[in-house]
C-alpha cells in the first residue's frame, strides 16, 4: 500500500488536463464527474498516507501543487461553463484570488506550506461545492455571495492559525 496515497495524488494531478478538455468543451456532467473524483483523491490521499504510514514531504508537496492546480483551475473552468457571471463579478473574484494567493505566499515563506489545516480543508469542500453546483444548475448571486464570505472566513481562521504557531 505504499504506492497508494501518492497514486491518488498523481490521479489528480492527471485528472486535471482532463478537467480543462471537458469544461473547454462544455461536458458539465462529465466535468463535475471527474472534478468530483479529483476531490475525493484530494481527501483519500492524505489518509491513505498517514493510515499505510508512507507520509512524506515530497507527497505533501505533490499534494499541495495538485491543490493549487485544481483549485486554480476553477476560475478558467467557471469563466468557460459561465462567462456572463464571471466576468459581472470579476472584482469579487479577483478580491477572492489575490487573497488566497497572498495567504499561500505567506504559508509557504513562513515554512508551512505544505501544512493542511482544517481551514484548508473547509475551503476545499465549500469551493468544490460551489463549482458542482454552479456547472449543474448555474450562477446563483446569493449563492456566489455566501460562499465568498464563508471563504474569506475560512482564510482568517487559517492566518490565525499561522500566526499562533509562530508565538
Amino acid at each position: 500500500m505504499m504506492w497508494l496515497a501518492m497514486g491518488l495524488t498523481v490521479a489528480r494531478l492527471l485528472s486535471i488536463p482532463v478537467l480543462f478538455v471537458l469544461a473547454r468543451a462544455g461536458q458539465r456532467n462529465w466535468f463535475v464527474a471527474l472534478f468530483l473524483f479529483a476531490g475525493l483523491t484530494d481527501v483519500l490521499d492524505g489518509w491513505a498516507a498517514r493510515r499505510f504510514k508512507t507520509v512524506s514531504r515530497a507527497g505533501a508537496f505533490l499534494d499541495s501543487i495538485a491543490d493549487y492546480l485544481l483549485f486554480g483551475g476553477v476560475i478558467v473552468w467557471l469563466y468557460w461553463f459561465e462567462p456572463k457571471f464571471v466576468m459581472e463579478n470579476v472584482l469579487l473574484v479577483s478580491i477572492v484570488v489575490v487573497v488566497a494567493v497572498v495567504k499561500e505566499l505567506v504559508k509557504w515563506s513562513r515554512g508551512s506550506g505544505a501544512s493542511h489545516w482544517w481551514p484548508s480543508k473547509a475551503t476545499s469542500v465549500v469551493l468544490s461545492a460551489f463549482v458542482v453546483f454552479t456547472v449543474l444548475v448555474g450562477p446563483v448571486r446569493m449563492v456566489w455571495f455566501v460562499v465568498v464570505g464563508v471563504l474569506l472566513l475560512l482564510t482568517l481562521a487559517e492566518v490565525r492559525i499561522m500566526t499562533r504557531l509562530r508565538r
